[in-house]
C-alpha cells in the first residue's frame, strides 16, 4: 500500500526559509520534516511512498536518493504551480490500488490502521482525518456581571474540526475529475455524492504552515514534547 505525500507547493506563508528550499526539507531537529511524516507511516508498516513533487523537488530528490536509499521512493514531479488535486491525478499510474494521502507539512501520532480499517468498513471512496480546531487566540471568560473570570490561552476548540490531512482513497478517486484542487474541487464533490468519511484523530496534531509553526515544532522536538515521533516511542 504506497504513501503519497504532497510537497510540490511554493510554501508563499513560509519566508524566507522557502525562498533557499521547499517547506518540506525544513529541518525539525536534524531531518526535514517530510522525513518525519514518512517516518509515522513507515514505522506502522506502510513505507512504498510516492513524493508528488514541484517547487525546488530536486532538493528532495537528492535527499532521500542520498539518505535513505533503502526505501522504496518513487519521485513524480507534478510542476511547480500545479494545484493539489492536480498533483494526485498526475500520479494516477502510479496509485492504481488503496492508497494513503497526505500533505508535506503536518504531524501526528495518529493511529493509521484504525483510519485504514475505519476506511475499509465505510466503503466509501475517501476518507479524511478530521482533528479538533485549536484557536489562534486566547478566549476570555466573564459572567453575566462582565467580570472576567479566567483567561483560556489558545485552546483546542473540540466542537470544531478541521481537515488533518492523512487521507486514504480508494483508486476510484480518479473518475473524479471535478476540478484541480483537491479541498475545493475534488472533497467537496466527493462529500455530496456520499463517498467521504471523517476518521476523527483527537490526539497529537500540529501543521507547519508558517515560519512560527517551525518554531514552535522544533521547541518540541528539543524539550521532548514530540508526541508525532511514534517511532521513538515502541508504539504500534
Amino acid at each position: 500500500m504506497k504513501v503519497a505525500i504532497l510537497c510540490g507547493g511554493k510554501g508563499t506563508r513560509f519566508q524566507p526559509l522557502s525562498e533557499s528550499m521547499p517547506k518540506p526539507m525544513a529541518r525539525i531537529g536534524e531531518m526535514p520534516i517530510l522525513e518525519h511524516i514518512m517516518r509515522i507511516y513507515a514505522h506502522q508498516g506502510f513505507d512504498e511512498f510516492v513524493l508528488l513533487l514541484g517547487y525546488k523537488g530536486g532538493v528532495i530528490l537528492d535527499y532521500f536518493t542520498e539518505n535513505h536509499p533503502d526505501w522504496p521512493i518513487e519521485f513524480k514531479f507534478t510542476g511547480v504551480n500545479a494545484k493539489t488535486g492536480e498533483r494526485v491525478f498526475k500520479a494516477k499510474d502510479l496509485l492504481e490500488e488503496t492508497f494513503f494521502l497526505t500533505y508535506g507539512d503536518g504531524l501526528a501520532d495518529i493511529d493509521l490502521k484504525a483510519e485504514l480499517q475505519f476506511h475499509k468498513k465505510r466503503k466509501g471512496i475517501g476518507t479524511i482525518t478530521v482533528t479538533p480546531m485549536p484557536s489562534q487566540f486566547g478566549i476570555v471568560s466573564f459572567s453575566a456581571q462582565d467580570r472576567v473570570t479566567r483567561f483560556v490561552e489558545k485552546p483546542i476548540l473540540r466542537e470544531h474540526w478541521i481537515n488533518g490531512g492523512f487521507f486514504v482513497f480508494e483508486p476510484e478517486l480518479f473518475d473524479y475529475e471535478g476540478g484541480l484542487d483537491l479541498e475545493k474541487d475534488i472533497l467537496p464533490d466527493l462529500s455530496k455524492r456520499e463517498l467521504l468519511y471523517a476518521f476523527k484523530h483527537e490526539g497529537f496534531w500540529r501543521c507547519m504552515d508558517q515560519y512560527k509553526d517551525y518554531l514552535q515544532l522544533n521547541e518540541l522536538w528539543k524539550n521532548g514534547g514530540a508526541k508525532w515521533a511514534v517511532w521513538k516511542k515502541g508504539k504500534r
